[in-house]
């Protein structure tokens, strides 16, 4: 089964309330959660390839491209893809059957 995203983009000032939107969406429907913002501040922080990219950009007054924000978003959706992958692992076993040996 291949995994399903949602979107929301909410171009919106600091302080609107995207991030408590977005906290009550993961919570009410089990979603997974990736703020660009977040992860762009992450990676000039860690002073990853993107993120020494990035603070070019940043440090010169403009704004970060697409290309740029695309490649961020897809290295947050395949460190995802494995958390996924995992957690339906898990609950598709079987709790009651788990380790039981013979009936």
């Amino acid at each position: 089964m291949g995994l399903s995203f949602v979107f929301l983009y909410t171009p919106s000032s600091k302080g609107s309330g995207k991030g408590t939107l977005s906290a009550r969406l993961v919570q009410k429907y089990d979603l997974h959660f990736i703020s660009t913002g977040d992860v762009l501040r992450r990676e000039i922080l860690q002073k990853s390839e993107i993120g020494r990219e990035a603070e070019e950009v940043v440090k010169s007054g403009g704004l970060v491209g697409d290309d740029l924000m695309l490649r961020i978003i897809e290295g947050e959706l395949d460190k995802l893809h494995g958390k996924v992958s995992r957690r339906r692992e898990l609950k598709q076993r079987d709790p009651v059957g788990a380790g039981r040996t013979g009936s």
